[in-house]
């Protein structure tokens, strides 16, 4: 199952508050499906959920009974009785002409419950969401350009922030941010996807976090390691074209142990130094060091 059907099954499963929602969710499920016209509808829908609440949405929205017939993997409702569409038209304030005019009556959506009813009939219909894991994506899509700018309007005036575009001939709304998205998701009754949604995020952060804290560490790790390298040889050079003696007995023991530990920092060397000393010693310590064997080379 992916994510979107995922979703799109939590708001079909969701409650029908009042009638108005129910007026307004099949609204926005009708103006984007399959067919709406003044003599035929249809509705299509792969999804058994959704195939469940649109009976419902129909009785409690006009009082009309209808029921899918299965096409292969598809429910399909279909009216083309002219009394029940035209009941339909009169209920959603169309006139029943020869055509639709897709200009969005906000008559059907005079409150906040009413516009998220009308966002879920949308979705539903021909909406999709990216996975949790992916980068965050959710959209949906309609034919109609002029319909496609009036939803955008009714979702900038509900603090929302869609962007639009153009993909073949579908008019395109999405979101892209995920605070954006989860928005959308809780308006639209989808509450468990939106915490999946930022429960992904807030672990990406924190393993995006834990991986510059790793990069940070390993580059400085390898930085020590090449200036200890350099050291390293530097003595090795200089012990070895004379001895081991051009160097005075109480350096023998910061000699050994930077041999021997080349991934230590001098932070760290200096507190496995016997005795202990600061860091700010042992790197006196080694610049004597470093000098005395550059004079003997």
């Amino acid at each position: 199952m992916t994510f979107a059907t995922e979703v799109k099954n939590e708001i079909a499963k969701s409650g029908i508050s009042s009638r108005c929602c129910a007026v307004s969710e099949i609204y926005g499920i009708l103006l984007v499906c399959t067919t709406f016209s003044h003599t035929y509808i249809k509705i299509a829908t792969e999804n058994k959920e959704i195939a469940k609440r649109i009976p419902v949405l129909f009785r409690k929205a006009f009082n009309l009974q209808v029921s899918p017939n299965k096409f292969g993997n598809k429910f399909v409702f279909e009216l083309d009785n002219p009394y029940e569409i035209s009941k339909i038209f009169l209920e959603l304030g169309y006139d029943h002409k020869y055509y639709i005019n897709f200009n969005l009556n906000r008559n059907n959506l005079e409150n906040e419950c009413c516009e998220n009813s009308f966002f879920k009939g949308l979705f539903l219909m021909t909406g999709t969401v990216a996975s949790p894991e992916k980068k965050c994506h959710l959209e949906i899509s309609t034919t109609h350009k002029i319909l496609s700018r009036e939803i955008m309007a009714l979702m900038l005036d509900s603090y929302l922030a869609p962007k639009e575009s153009v993909r073949k001939s579908s008019n395109v709304i999405y979101f892209k941010d995920s605070t954006a998205v989860t928005d959308f998701l809780t308006k639209i009754s989808a509450s468990n996807a939106s915490m999946k949604i930022m429960d992904a995020k807030a672990q990406k952060e924190i393993i995006n976090r834990v991986n510059r804290q790793v990069n940070c560490e390993t580059a400085n790790l390898s930085k020590t390691i090449d200036t200890s390298i350099k050291q390293i040889n530097l003595i090795n050079s200089a012990v070895l074209k004379n001895s081991m003696e051009i160097f005075p007995e109480n350096l023998h023991r910061t000699i050994s142990l930077r041999s021997n530990n080349p991934e230590l920092s001098l932070k760290e060397l200096a507190e496995i130094h016997n005795p202990v000393l600061t860091k700010s010693a042992l790197n006196h310590r080694i610049r004597k060091i470093l000098q005395i064997a550059e004079r003997n080379l």
